[in-house]
């Protein structure tokens, strides 16, 4: 059978669902008929279509891979599903097919959530820029994982990379710290007991990615492909 994107391409929507419902058993198992049912029947045209694109990227994505998906959760399967049906972004399409791809990966070492769909879905295409700024500006520093929540990026730094006001990159920001992706800049206080304790101050000068952050970012990128 051909892939859901040619299909898609070459006949439209009817053609791309039979094409989908080969990959929609491998990935959703026993529950697979509930799924193309609820894709068939539950959602527009203007969400079906957003939905095969999406399927048919994490496909193409997991065959460059050389991998064989395996079934995922439906607690992940089903938000992501519906979260993939509202989005129009391309970018933030390519993040919701690379996050069903790493979630449909066999053994993958990938941390994925059934959180993962929500919050993506919470995030706006500037927003997703800005992460992925202060993403590889720590790959860029040679920071580990553990080491990213002491340093950060710098705010005037980043706001000029990305052509931001500052009112701009408060709000996306704010945004980011509230689903816990990012943390701000903080102070540490010594209390008598000799228990630090940690403080968000407003100042947002040093932007950090946290461990949260980074296991989203990396479940949101495109598998490795297959090198041979």
């Amino acid at each position: 059978m051909e892939s859901i994107g040619i299909a898609l391409a070459k006949t439209g929507i009817p053609a791309a669902f039979e094409a989908a419902k080969e990959f929609l058993g491998k990935i959703a198992g026993p529950a697979a008929e509930e799924v193309g049912l609820l894709l068939q029947d539950k959602v527009k045209i203007y969400r079906f279509r957003n939905q095969l694109k999406m399927l048919a990227k994490a496909q193409k994505m997991l065959d460059d891979a050389g991998v064989s998906p395996a079934s995922v959760p439906l607690r992940t399967l089903l938000p992501l599903l519906e979260g993939a049906a509202l989005e129009e972004e391309d970018d933030l399409s390519i993040k919701w097919a690379a996050l069903l791809a790493n979630a449909a990966t066999p053994n993958s070492p990938l941390l994925i959530y059934p959180s993962f769909p929500h919050i993506l879905s919470q995030l706006s295409p500037r927003d997703a820029r800005v992460l992925d700024a202060i993403y590889n500006l720590a790959l860029h520093l040679g920071l580990g994982p553990g080491q990213w929540a002491e340093r950060g990026g710098n705010r005037e730094s980043i706001m000029q990379i990305m052509e931001m006001s500052p009112e701009e990159f408060d709000l996306v920001t704010d945004n980011l710290i509230r689903l816990g992706l990012c943390s701000g800049q903080g102070t540490r206080l010594s209390f008598i007991d000799n228990k630090d304790q940690v403080f968000q101050l407003k100042d947002k000068g040093t932007i950090s990615i946290t461990q949260l952050g980074y296991e989203f970012i990396t479940a949101c990128r495109q598998p490795p492909k297959n090198a041979t």
